[in-house]
């Protein structure tokens, strides 16, 4: 599925956008507390190597998704409805994404230190 292949590549460049050095900025968000209080608790659970980061990857996340729902939209109008069973289809082929994305996360983790679980 091409479409698939977008997405996928389109999230891959987001997470790593802001791990690989490329140019940023500093500038001040205000975020609900609940939400700084995930991004603190994934960095010390490993999920982030800071805060920034954290927040970068899921504004990253939130571009491609915008990009993936822009292109199913366009391709939705010129083929019209997907049948049921191409909408199983895509169902268990974004389970399958995230289960491998779930995976390569905790792969892509730093190592926790001894202890400090």
């Amino acid at each position: 599925m091409t479409v698939g292949l977008f997405q996928i590549s389109a999230c891959r460049m987001a997470r790593n956008r802001y791990d690989q050095g490329v140019s940023t900025r500093r500038i001040t968000l205000t975020l609900p507390e609940e939400l700084v209080a995930s991004a603190e608790q994934a960095v010390r659970e490993g999920r982030a190597r800071s805060v920034s980061a954290y927040v970068a990857s899921a504004a990253g996340a939130g571009e491609a998704r915008m990009s993936f729902a822009e292109v199913m939209s366009e391709w939705q109008a010129s083929a019209g409805d997907p049948t049921p069973e191409q909408s199983g289809q895509v169902d268990e082929w974004m389970a399958g994404f995230v289960r491998r994305q779930r995976v390569r996360d905790a792969a892509l983790a730093p190592p926790t230190p001894p202890g400090a679980r």
